[in-house]
């Protein structure tokens, strides 16, 4: 199986900002960006035309890193997303804050795509890296499984790892296809490319909850 390059399974404890990007990249939005607005309920921001939905937080445990993810996205019948996605990795350090450009939910998973700065990611996390790449732009995406709400989950949600991409004239062509991947071709592109495991589609999220809706 080859090695996961391109693919960060971010982990940390962090709170999510929220509010509002419009559907692709657009302008880089940092967590000290002006235009941001205080956090949103999932009961408001699923106010109005919303076709789809996914919000929560959660923390993930995987090869001894801890780390926490909170997000809400919605996408309006228009195909305009909003939302926020925030992370933090204690074992790496850093943390970072994406306005949310891509969701789409099938039953009860979702994928979700957010851009903004990214810190400099170390050249180890890459195959064809021979020094890290500086902060800058970039994207960064992840499936997100919701298995039921208190008692009615018969299992825990499901975060699947969370992969970073600068986004340079390198990896133009691959930001291509996942930028607005579907949730297959999200799921074959990293099978294909980087070898990722069916239970790497299916890491369990602690110490949260996951709602995703469509309608």
């Amino acid at each position: 199986m080859k090695t996961c390059s391109l693919v960060l399974l971010l982990l940390a404890g962090m709170a999510l900002v929220l509010l509002g990007c419009s559907d692709n990249s657009g302008p880089v939005a940092g967590s000290n960006d002006p235009t941001l607005s205080t956090p949103t309920s999932p009961t408001a921001l699923a106010k109005g035309g919303w076709v789809m939905t996914a919000t929560g937080s959660g923390q993930q445990w995987w090869f001894g890193t801890h780390a926490t993810l909170a997000f809400t996205a919605q996408k309006d019948a228009d195909g305009i997303c909003k939302g926020q996605i925030e992370v933090h990795d204690r074992a790496w350090g850093e943390g970072f804050h994406l306005k949310v450009t891509h969701l789409v939910v099938v039953e009860n998973q979702a994928y979700m795509v957010g851009y903004g700065m990214l810190p400099e990611l170390p050249k180890e996390w890459f195959l064809d890296e021979t020094e890290n790449i500086p902060a800058g732009p970039g994207y960064g995406m992840v499936l997100l499984t919701d298995n039921g709400q208190g008692k009615k989950a018969e299992l825990p949600d499901q975060q699947s790892y969370f992969a970073l991409f600068p986004d340079n004239q390198k990896y133009q062509s691959t930001l291509a296809i996942l930028a607005t991947a579907s949730i297959d071709e999200m799921k074959a592109f990293f099978r294909d490319n980087y070898g990722w495991p069916e239970n790497a589609f299916l890491l369990e999220t602690n110490m949260g909850n996951t709602i995703v809706r469509s309608r």
